[in-house]
């Protein structure tokens, strides 16, 4: 069997400390005998020698697979996201973006021949196109994103967010006393601290937000474009939002189910078409402003796959999935099955709290993610676990 070939690709660009991280997980991956390339559309230089170099492909494979993924990929839901990222203006437009995104998918995979394609946020519009292509041409496809602590990377053998290895699923811990243990490390370190990445504005909170004497509740959004809830109409959509379209109609179903709740929704700051802070009705709120300073308001908070679900259980609050999430059916927080189950959730949350049962399977979780799942930089980390995980896929 002759050297297995991966591509990962990369969307954002990168800073000095994530381009010394993202060089040495590739360098990683090359150690263990792989062929390693870095796909992106930015320039670093650091990383170039794993850079993606143009070369020859067969041309008549390359006119199969076009027309091949014309007739199979899900061109309406790629052209909307597209749109929606690029800020397109015509439908001109999005035919022609997707179709070159198209070309640009056959021809990286005819030339490269890759055995996985490692796509940053596959459902992503960027990198997107590229990862369904490499599903119609028969090549494996993985996930890689920021990573969930800090310091880190999603190195995922399925994908990312309602897709990967971890999200909506528990998880089987092949060493208890090794995730308790670290786990414990890291909960004692990063207890009460944010594990935000965007720096948001902390302003004073509307006066009736504040004197509220019933239940208050925070509802984190999701980057919706980014984390497959766009369109809405698409089954994707259900991976993070099964009962709703959008966290802003989840929020809006929590305070019309009960008067007396008190609900802030806090949009996601990428893509977010929530951008005025206006009230919605007597009891909710939109509300741009630093999610920590919200968190500390809040007595629950919900929480549908953001990575903000870490820092509600780092600073000891009850979180609620609604059918779906990053610490879902891992015992950290409390879980709604069904929409007619929220109201009783919100007060079973608020009087029992962050229980000790939650918070010691938040530390076994904590330790997985970061023994066995994440990818770490930036500090001596021993990477064995989680790159034997990935390879294993292989």
């Amino acid at each position: 069997m002759g050297q297995k070939c991966i591509i990962i690709s990369c969307i954002p660009n990168l800073t000095p400390l994530q381009e010394a991280g993202m060089l040495q997980m590739l360098n990683e991956l090359k150690n263990r005998g792989l062929k390693v390339f870095f796909y992106s559309p930015n320039a670093h230089e650091l990383l170039n020698s794993f850079a993606v170099k143009p070369g020859r492909f067969n041309r008549i494979l390359y006119k199969y697979y076009y027309y091949k993924s014309r007739f199979l990929i899900e061109e309406d839901k790629w052209k909307s996201r597209l749109k929606w990222w690029y800020s397109l203006q015509s439908k001109q437009q999005e035919d022609i973006l997707f179709k070159e995104r198209v070309k640009q998918a056959i021809k990286l995979f005819c030339t490269m021949k890759p055995d996985m394609f490692v796509c940053w946020n596959p459902n992503a519009a960027p990198h997107g196109v590229h990862n369904e292509v490499a599903h119609i041409m028969g090549i494996k496809t993985g996930g890689i994103d920021w990573g969930l602590l800090p310091n880190t990377y999603i190195l995922d053998s399925k994908g990312t967010l309602a897709m990967s290895e971890i999200f909506n699923r528990p998880v089987t811990y092949p060493d208890e006393a090794l995730v308790e243990r670290v786990g414990t490390a890291i909960y004692n370190n990063l207890k009460n601290k944010s594990t935000s990445m965007y720096a948001q504005e902390t302003k004073p909170l509307p006066p009736e937000a504040e004197r509220a004497t019933g239940p208050k509740i925070l509802l984190l959004g999701i980057d919706t474009l980014d984390s497959a809830a766009h369109p809405a109409t698409h089954n994707d959509r259900k991976g993070l939002l099964p009962f709703h379209t959008s966290t802003y109609e989840q929020a809006l179903a929590f305070a019309q189910a009960d008067p007396s709740f008190t609900v802030i929704f806090k949009p996601h700051p990428s893509h977010n078409v929530h951008t005025e802070d206006v009230q919605v009705q007597n009891n909710m709120w939109v509300l741009n402003i630093n999610p920590d300073y919200l968190i500390d308001w809040a007595d629950v908070v919900v929480c549908n796959g953001s990575k903000m679900e870490l820092s509600v259980l780092f600073k000891g609050k009850p979180l609620i999935n609604v059918g779906a999430g990053l610490v879902y059916k891992k015992g950290c927080s409390y879980e709604v099955y069904a929409p007619e189950q929220m109201v009783a959730m919100v007060t079973e949350a608020k009087n029992n709290g962050f229980t000790p049962q939650q918070q010691r399977a938040f530390k076994k979780l904590l330790g997985y993610l970061k023994h066995y799942y994440l990818y770490s930089y930036g500090e001596v980390a021993n990477n064995t676990a989680s790159i034997d995980r990935f390879i294993s896929t292989l």
